[in-house]
């Protein structure tokens, strides 16, 4: 990737699509590669979690759901092109100019814990991560960043947050 422009330097840009070949100095059609958002901005994120345990007398039950909002990560539209001979990622728009949409998860986790006898404990627990299976993109790496119709679509499934899964687990505690 050219990091750096020196007086002089001409650049030739071969583009692909509907956009033209650019040519001119570096630090005039290299604009967009300057400054912007970081690509792991996180501008907003809120994270809340809570446990409650009810007392029996031969074991504790405890309930604890927890909540995260963050908005999405940053990206642009980007693609790679020869400059100079070298092949270089070039920004087609500013850094970060654009942001995948909010997301949420909702987890939830109920525990039985059974005194065997002192001080061992054991525990059946349930957990149910991402109740509501929102399916938001949240990768901005593994998204589609070159220009067109399909440009911020995810690439993978990688890409979209993970489904609703469950998970079950015995514990022992001394």
């Amino acid at each position: 990737s050219q990091l750096l422009d020196y007086p002089g330097d001409e650049c030739n840009v071969q583009a692909a699509g509907d956009k033209p070949a650019i040519s001119g100095p570096c630090p005039d059609i290299l604009g967009h590669n300057h400054g912007g958002y970081l690509p792991w901005d996180v501008t907003h994120s809120v994270k809340l979690f809570t446990a409650y345990t009810i007392p029996f007398s031969f074991m504790n039950l405890t309930a604890a759901p927890s909540f995260t909002w963050t908005d999405g990560l940053t990206y642009q539209e980007s693609r790679l092109v020869q400059i100079n001979g070298d092949t270089d990622l070039y920004y087609d728009t500013p850094q970060g100019s654009s942001r995948l949409k909010d997301w949420y998860q909702v987890n939830f986790s109920l525990e039985a814990a059974f005194r065997v006898f002192n001080p061992v404990e054991i525990a059946l627990k349930a957990d149910i991560f991402n109740i509501t299976n929102q399916q938001q993109t949240i990768d901005a790496n593994q998204i589609v960043t070159t220009p067109g119709d399909n440009f911020g679509l995810p690439a993978s499934r990688g890409a979209l947050q993970a489904p609703r899964a469950y998970q079950f687990s015995a514990v022992v505690r001394f």
